[in-house]
């Protein structure tokens, strides 16, 4: 949701517990998993990912789930972004280059709102 920041704890059997601020208007509607919006084939890759890499300490299958999601795109410009530099972490835990996943996220274009979500997440990439 715009506007709204937290953090998601995934504990070793895969359960998610999103933290959040109390919103400071009543929202629409939350979407059930953090990323995955739906008919998004990249951000329900990004979330299973996620539980793989941080929640289950698998980072290798965790890429491999990246990996052919990134393969096939994303209409969304942010969750493309979000795919590209949690890949690049991952890539960096397992030794792999990641500077043409991180040159890869910098070149996706984005509008200024979309500028202003990735920032509150990923500071500056």
């Amino acid at each position: 949701m715009d506007g709204v920041t937290g953090f998601s704890l995934v504990d070793p059997g895969g359960n998610w517990i999103r933290v959040t601020a109390a919103p400071t208007a009543a929202p629409t509607a939350q979407p059930a998993p953090p990323h995955a919006a739906v008919g998004d084939r990249l951000a329900v890759a990004l979330d299973n990912a996620v539980v793989q890499g941080d929640g289950r300490g698998a980072p290798a299958q965790a890429a491999k789930i990246l990996d052919g999601a990134l393969s096939r795109g994303s209409d969304d410009p942010v969750t493309l972004v979000r795919a590209l530099v949690y890949r690049a972490e991952l890539a960096e835990g397992l030794g792999e280059p990641s500077a043409e996943l991180l040159e890869r996220a910098r070149a996706v274009v984005l509008t200024p709102a979309e500028q202003l979500i990735l920032a509150a997440e990923l500071g500056e990439y």
